[in-house]
């Protein structure tokens, strides 16, 4: 069964049908106005399409103009995005250590997650989605942040986050909590 686009992938499919059958515009300046015009694709007369007060900058209406094959760029530069990120997957996946992946987060060794949390747990963002999951009361202070933090991962520092890949589930689920997700959070499926 095919998954459903998402509304993003719908919006850009739509796009990009949007700049393929989009005939390319052209200014012209006649009888003190600017105007845009199109070709047609079949015939290959010029019709008008729009005209512009005299007062209106010339930049203005080159930005009308250029619009498809700047669009078209646009979309060219991100399908060369997308085949870069889906190479970089695939040889990040192959190898020891890589990221997150179907059977969930992996640490990374040589980073400080320690440092991270420390970060978060000063973010007000975080500090609501702690006191989302019951772990904080109103106007908590920084001990009882980190406490908090401490007992979601079940550990006796933050410094035992280095070694443990719990704090990148965490993370996600704070992540995931901020777009509004509504899924049952890693750390509630780890704590079972």
């Amino acid at each position: 069964m095919t998954p459903h686009p998402s509304p993003r992938e719908t919006r850009l499919r739509a796009i990009r049908t949007r700049m393929t059958l989009a005939a390319p515009l052209q200014m012209a300046f006649s009888d003190g106005c600017w105007m845009l015009e199109w070709r047609d694709p079949v015939t290959q007369e010029r019709g008008a399409m729009a005209s512009f007060a005299q007062d209106i900058p010339h930049d203005q209406v080159h930005v009308l103009a250029a619009a498809q094959p700047d669009g078209a760029f646009l979309l060219e530069l991100l399908d060369e995005a997308f085949a870069t990120i889906r190479q970089i997957k695939a040889k990040n996946s192959q190898q020891p250590g890589a990221p997150a992946t179907a059977a969930g987060p992996r640490s990374d060794p040589q980073k400080n997650y320690s440092a991270e949390a420390a970060m978060k747990c000063a973010d007000p963002q975080f500090i609501a989605y702690l006191a989302d999951l019951g772990l904080l009361g109103e106007d908590p202070e920084e001990t009882a942040i980190t406490e908090a933090l401490r007992q979601a991962l079940k550990i006796k520092s933050r410094s035992e986050l280095n070694a443990a890949g719990r704090w990148l589930a965490f993370r996600q689920d704070f992540e995931d909590w901020k777009r509004g997700g509504n899924q049952e959070p890693e750390t509630e499926r780890m704590r079972a």
